[in-house]
């Protein structure tokens, strides 16, 4: 007697190089069994008929913890196990004076959370930040020594008022400080909000990527505001390509505002391909344009990436940024799952003109985490 069967679903997995109509198996917390026609009944029979099984999908880039802690923040489950996301990113919605207020807001939280701490001391609960002052690096380097098991990284918003006061020597500084925590370092690119950029910024964004190493992240690659590093005249392009041969992580992290399809397309037909895709989910956006990690990776099929591709970046790749380790569709590993709906039917995606459309829609339709199925919630988007 098996616990959970899924019977001749669409099986992905980029790792090991497989894509084919299977069934899979789950005793306990463990696959158990993979095969085209696996005997034996189930607690759990589900058809695999229109859909797809991934390994757990990943978003690298959210802002969790609910409405009571940051007035941006989504509750946890609602951007993860509910979309049929088991792991997320927490790209510094907290910094070191409230990070311990954070762990408490996502305590109850079924879906697990890796979380990059963000440099300004309250990360996003207080925006804009001020950075006119000096910030208190000693107190930080505690916190992140202190949850070592939940911190994997360092969040840094590098927006007009960071470019005026901090500078290149202010980023030098934070880079050491990763450097000496052994701590990867995202960094937001593009003003927020819209405005002038100082006028060392054309500067700032060519030391920028000159400065990442493998590991680093690059988050809004595709953003189209000043302050950019994919720009009409291809200025940056020398520094960039170098930082991708490095290995610097290239997050899409799409927002609301932080993705322009115009970019996007020049981008990847430039080289410039996504290493994560992700949403940056807020409350601003969970219910319009962007919902849900499967209708971001939709918009990448509409743009040209092969599914497979797509699947890697929301798997194998944010798996490793977020320093977890991702597992394989084979028996004896744990059944850590994502089941998405596949619905063929035209699609827009984006608003105004800065829109593409498409035929296909991902869509969540469940979830396997520690042993349990976890059935999506499908909301109700005002526009996608």
């Amino acid at each position: 007697m098996w616990d959970i069967c899924f019977r001749r679903i669409r099986l992905i997995d980029p790792v090991q190089g497989l894509d084919e109509i299977t069934d899979l198996a789950i005793r306990g917390e463990t696959i158990a069994g993979v095969g085209e026609y696996i005997e034996g009944q189930a607690r759990l029979e589900i058809s695999g008929e229109g859909l797809i099984l991934t390994h757990g999908l990943a978003d690298l880039h959210t802002h969790v913890g609910g409405r009571g802690f940051c007035p941006l923040a989504v509750p946890a489950d609602d951007a993860g196990i509910y979309r049929s996301v088991t792991l997320l990113g927490d790209a510094g919605t907290a910094g070191e004076s409230n990070f311990t207020g954070l762990l408490e807001a996502v305590r109850l939280s079924r879906t697990r959370i890796r979380h990059f701490l963000n440099i300004h001391p309250k990360g996003i609960a207080e925006l804009p930040q001020n950075w006119s002052e000096p910030q208190d690096f000693a107190a930080f380097a505690e916190r992140v020594e202190q949850y070592r098991d939940r911190i994997c990284g360092i969040k840094l918003l590098a927006v007009s008022s960071f470019v005026e006061h901090a500078g290149i020597a202010g980023l030098e500084k934070i880079k050491k400080l990763a450097m000496s925590l052994q701590l990867p370092l995202m960094v937001h690119i593009g003003t927020e909000p819209d405005g002038a950029l100082p006028s060392c910024w054309e500067a700032f964004c060519d030391a920028l990527p000159r400065m990442l190493d493998a590991g680093d992240i690059l988050s809004h690659c595709y953003t189209g505001k000043p302050g950019g590093l994919i720009t009409p005249d291809r200025r940056f392009y020398a520094p960039l390509r170098q930082a991708a041969a490095r290995g610097v992580v290239f997050d899409t992290a799409v927002a609301l505002t932080h993705f322009l399809f115009s970019v996007a397309r020049q981008g990847l037909d430039d080289g410039f391909l996504p290493t994560c895709v992700s949403t940056d989910l807020t409350l601003r956006n969970c219910q319009r344009i962007v919902c849900d990690l499967p209708l971001v990776m939709s918009r990448f099929l509409a743009l040209g990436l092969p599914l497979s591709e797509i699947v890697r970046c929301v798997t194998e790749r944010p798996y490793k940024a977020l320093g977890v380790e991702c597992g394989i569709l084979a028996p004896g590993w744990p059944a850590t799952l994502s089941v998405l709906a596949v619905e063929e039917q035209p699609i827009l995606f984006g608003e105004g003109k800065d829109s593409l459309a498409g035929a296909l829609r991902l869509v969540p339709f469940g979830a396997v985490l520690n042993g349990r199925f976890f059935q999506a919630t499908k909301g109700e988007n005002v526009l996608i």
